[in-house]
């Protein structure tokens, strides 16, 4: 896997220049329970995995889907745009089973 670069937005978020500490923390951590593992947060979802915690969002309408998943407490991040239903979930799933394989997670 190769590293395209960092995205102004992640490293914004990441690195407190968006919000302060306080401010990202409040906005990305879990409040309400969806599933074993994974909360909702405000626009995030806040998902506990073997050795880590991705934070993202996903969303979509006819014809278009996108899905944002950062790897809280490593460098990755997976951000798929696509101009099918649904194909941007599918395609970071897979990428994520690959991310979690490199860090030697489950997948």
């Amino acid at each position: 896997m190769r590293r395209v670069g960092k995205r102004a937005g992640d490293v914004a978020l990441r690195g407190h220049k968006l919000l302060n500490e306080a401010c990202t923390d409040t906005v990305i951590t879990g409040k309400v329970e969806m599933m074993p593992h994974m909360k909702y947060a405000y626009l995030f979802g806040d998902e506990d995995v073997e050795g880590g915690r991705i934070v993202g969002h996903n969303g979509g309408a006819p014809g278009i889907s996108a899905q944002l998943d950062m790897y809280w407490t490593s460098s990755y991040t997976v951000a798929v745009p696509a101009n099918y239903d649904g194909a941007a979930g599918m395609m970071a799933a897979k990428l994520n089973q690959v991310i979690r394989r490199r860090q030697g997670q489950s997948p």
